[in-house]
């Protein structure tokens, strides 16, 4: 029995509307880490570096993980993977707020929830782009506005349960109500499970061009793109903000992200979305050397609300971008890889921006730095040819990629 054809629209919908709130859990908490940020760096008194780790490790994992998450969606379904991924993320969440050391926040909250993110997201979606093809850019970009959303209503929710109970609190609640939502999304999710390929996902690209210039882009602008979210409360609070408006910074991202992930999806369908990718990497890049002159509340939440409005630009476009140029065969398993290599950067920007900070009492050098590596992603993706429509089948650099055996993830 074949896969779910693209429909651009009937059950695709209801599939989006899954994958939607499975990124409103995934992303949303771990964008507002910085919420956290703060009672976590007073109770285990480490410096900015050590507890900036707990949230890179988080976002490392759930985007390093991208690659495995993505070959097992190919063999198992977005369903399986998806409710695997919920346990393994609500129990990281339930678990960290039982730490006592900050190495079990990183194993619980970093390793934990990473982990199970990258069983969630990626499977979701995958099963988004089998149900579109025209309005592709459109459905993914409302799925990936998840993030934005659930950044908008958890950041400031954290605060006001951080502000009545304290952090452990927080974080033990907001596990058990993602645990309920993730579960409950992946129960109607509805994909395809290939039993069968006649080339596997690296075999497929290894020889494009255009692969490797997105892999080593999606590499160096990754350092810079996390900076921002980890380290905006701990920055407004030293130019004397309030805790709780610094929290309301991570609420403008956040309908920032969601904006950039829709509106910029949609615009992607109409202008092209190798045009859309480079010019969010630039509006990025621009964005991050605005940041050291923010110092009030409002310029920081406009620094904040037009960075986010690229980044949502950015992740929304990628995964649609990649569909363009290798096809629907193996978008979860392609797409996994580039954001495997995102891992890398991710992983070091945020606690070496933190360690500049320990070190020069100063958020300058290290927010330079962030957008030096944003720029050159930027460069990276000025030489991508203009993809070419495939369906069904694809021929990348001489490779044949011949049809698939695929049965639904009912």
């Amino acid at each position: 029995m074949s896969a779910p054809p693209a429909r651009d629209g009937g059950y695709g919908w209801v599939t989006v509307g899954a994958a939607f709130s499975t990124h409103v859990v995934t992303f949303g908490l771990v964008y507002s880490f910085t919420v956290f940020f703060p009672p976590i760096l007073e109770e285990f008194g480490r410096g900015r570096g050590a507890t900036a780790w707990v949230g890179s490790i988080a976002a490392a994992f759930m985007l390093g993980m991208g690659g495995v998450s993505g070959a097992l969606t190919d063999r198992f379904g977005p369903r399986r993977v998806m409710t695997a991924g919920a346990l393994l993320l609500g129990a990281g969440l339930i678990g960290s707020a039982s730490a006592s050391a900050l190495w079990q926040v990183y194993l619980a909250f970093g390793v934990a929830v990473g982990v199970g993110g990258a069983l969630s997201y990626i499977p979701a979606i995958g099963a988004v782009g089998q149900w579109f093809e025209q309005r592709r850019g459109l459905a993914l970009g409302i799925t990936v506005a998840g993030s934005g959303v659930g950044t908008l209503i958890m950041a400031p929710v954290a605060e006001a349960l951080i502000d009545a109970y304290d952090w452990r609190v927080a974080v033990r609640w907001l596990g058990a109500g993602g645990l309920v939502l993730m579960l409950a999304s992946a129960a109607v999710i509805r994909g395809a499970v290939i039993e069968r390929a006649t080339i596997g996902a690296f075999a497929m690209v290894r020889r494009s061009r255009a692969f490797w210039l997105l892999v080593f882009s999606s590499f160096v602008a990754a350092y810079g793109y996390w900076v921002p979210f980890v380290h905006i409360v701990p920055y407004a609070e030293d130019h004397g903000i309030a805790t709780a408006r610094a929290a309301l910074l991570v609420a403008v991202m956040g309908a920032g992200n969601t904006i950039g992930r829709i509106v910029m999806g949609w615009l992607a369908d109409k202008v092209g979305r190798l045009r859309m990718m480079q010019a969010a990497t630039v509006g990025m890049t621009a964005a991050m050397f605005m940041w050291p002159a923010a110092e009030s509340w409002a310029t920081l939440a406009a620094f904040g609300g037009t960075y986010a409005l690229f980044a949502g630009a950015f992740i929304s476009t990628l995964p649609a971008l990649t569909a363009d140029y290798f096809g629907m065969e193996r978008l979860a398993g392609i797409t996994g890889m580039l954001f495997s290599a995102a891992a890398v950067g991710t992983l070091f920007g945020a606690p070496v921006s933190g360690l500049m900070f320990d070190t020069q009492g100063s958020y300058t050098t290290a927010i330079l730095v962030a957008g030096g590596t944003m720029a050159v992603g930027a460069v990276l993706l000025l030489p991508l040819p203009q993809p070419g429509a495939r369906r069904g089948s694809a021929t990348l650099a001489g490779v044949a990629v011949g049809a698939v055996d695929r049965r639904p993830d009912a």
